[in-house]
Parts: C-alpha cells; structure tokens; sequence
C-alpha cells in the first residue's frame, strides 16, 4: 500500500546528468575523424563524377566532329572550354572540383584570338 509521501518519480542526480553528457562527448569525438573522412570521400568522388562528364562531353565533340577532334581548340595549347559549356546539362559546377577554392563566375568575356564569346573564366583555365 502506498503512503501518501512515497516518493513515485525518481529523477537524475547532477552526478549522474554530468556523467551521461561526457561519455556523449566522447563518443562524439571518436565519430568526428570518421565523419570528417566520408566527407572528404564524398568530395573526392563528386571530383571524379565531374571529371568524367567532361571526358563523355569531349567523347561525344569527337564523335560528332567531321575531323575526329577531341575538341573544339582552334590552335594548339589552346585552353578554351566554353564549347563544353554550350552543351545541354553541363553546368559550370562541372568545371570545378567542389574542395577547391576555384570557381567559374557568370562573367561573360570574348576571346583574344577569336572573337567569339563565352565565360570569361573558361577561355584561359590555369
């Protein structure tokens, strides 16, 4: 039989609050190396998927060229990419690996050589 002064909630102690909230801690801190190190696997593989795009863009320009070109260079060494950036679901992401601090602005520019124009940032990619 119950009293009426049993005591029915039984609460944590500031003991046993304190305790609970380290071994959280540390368990946080084992997982961050781990978390940390997929996040670098994800940005190495977006790298690579971006890569790839521009090697089937490249694939598809040569299969299409009458020439057999790889791609659109008007002369040797020439760098201008903005040929690709033409091209349907190529975005300027692609361009640029996501852990890089490099990035392709939407500032239109006219090649020195040729006159034509494009993205200023992909006529002379360093």
């Amino acid at each position: 039989m119950k009293t009426p002064h049993s005591r029915q909630f039984s609460g944590f102690t500031l003991i046993e609050l304190l305790v609970s909230i380290s071994i959280l801690g540390i368990l946080g801190a084992l997982l961050l190396p781990a978390l940390s190190k997929g996040k670098e696997r994800a940005m190495r593989t977006s790298c690579v998927n971006n890569l790839r795009q521009l090697i089937t863009a490249s694939t598809l320009y040569a299969d299409d060229d009458a020439a057999g070109n790889f791609s659109a260079a008007v002369w040797e060494g020439d760098r201008n990419l903005n040929w690709i950036n033409g091209l349907g679901g190529i975005s300027k992401r692609t361009f640029v690996c996501p852990n890089t601090r490099n990035q392709i602005r939407n500032v239109e520019g006219t090649h020195k050589r040729t006159g034509k124009n494009g993205l200023a940032d992909l006529f002379t990619l360093e």
